[in-house]
């Protein structure tokens, strides 16, 4: 990846580019890279080097570090004790707002690696025509991606391996040409109507999600040939519209629930590959118990 590219495109995007993207960030992944930054900010170490002393914890509380110039271990003839403890006291204060802070650039900088990412992944695409962002802990496709892929030719689209819900059908009208499509590993269970529209797709990936039945407008699509829907929660099979589809060759509903209607007439569509798992049969189908 040219350095010159990806620092054009951190440049060209707005504020609102800038916001759209962290807005698609997922938050309990910041949350948990959150508080392992904070749990390495309560090494001593690490709090010596950032606060330029030693932290002492009593129960969550600063109560001071070391001994201090005429402090002593707390004054035993009394003199000075009280200015000592008074500064102990307001350097509790002033400690606890640099904690804040520091916590504050740590969520910053998790937030800023978000960003960052998704923007080096779109700059990548537009030298292949592939957009991957998979693993980006996205909820959503960010604005800012449609904007700055405007002038690109989209062969594929990689969403998988986030926390998305839905895409909208946006995805189709700004990336019309994509061939393949990946949604796997999210928590999808539907597709905008509009994926019918992709009139150049021709393998789609919706492994592991929550779809209860086939999108219909897979079968529409004109040029689909291979369907991955594995590990989903299909139980039933409309085996006429399978077989409406114009060009698909491929349907792997391994690993999902189906009935033994559905498994059966998987079995009896000759023109189209059907993959899937053997189902076990229940104690009061077996015959032999």
């Amino acid at each position: 990846m040219h350095e010159v590219g990806l620092t054009r495109e951190i440049l060209d995007l707005t504020y609102e580019g800038f916001i759209s993207i962290l807005y698609s960030l997922h938050g309990p992944q910041l949350e948990r890279e959150f508080r392992l930054e904070s749990r390495l900010s309560r090494n001593r170490i690490l709090d010596r080097m950032v606060f330029g002393s030693e932290l002492n914890f009593n129960n969550g509380r600063y109560i001071g570090g070391g001994n201090t110039e005429g402090g002593g271990n707390g004054n035993d003839n009394g003199d000075g004790g009280g200015d000592e403890n008074q500064e102990n006291s307001g350097g509790g204060e002033n400690l606890g707002s640099r904690i804040q802070a520091l916590r504050a650039a740590s969520c910053i900088k998790v937030l800023g690696k978000g960003v960052i990412r998704v923007v080096k992944r779109v700059d990548a695409a537009r030298e292949n025509n592939k957009l991957d962002l998979s693993h980006c802990q996205l909820v959503q496709v960010p604005d800012a991606v449609y904007y700055m892929m405007r002038n690109t030719p989209l062969v594929a689209c990689d969403l998988s391996s986030n926390v998305i819900t839905k895409i909208p059908p946006k995805l189709t009208v700004k990336f019309s040409f994509i061939k393949r499509l990946d949604v796997s590993h999210n928590r999808m269970s539907t597709l905008p109507a509009e994926v019918s529209s992709l009139t150049q797709l021709e393998r789609v990936d919706i492994s592991h999600n929550s779809f209860v039945s086939l999108p219909e407008c897979l079968f529409q699509a004109p040029k689909l040939q291979e369907i991955d829907a594995r590990k989903n929660f299909i139980a039933g099979l409309d085996i006429e519209l399978v077989a409406s589809s114009p060009k698909l060759e491929t349907l792997n509903l391994e690993e999902n629930p189906l009935t033994r209607e559905a498994e059966a007439a998987a079995k009896s569509e000759a023109g189209i590959e059907i993959r899937v798992t053997k189902r076990e049969l229940e104690d009061w189908e077996d015959l032999n118990i």
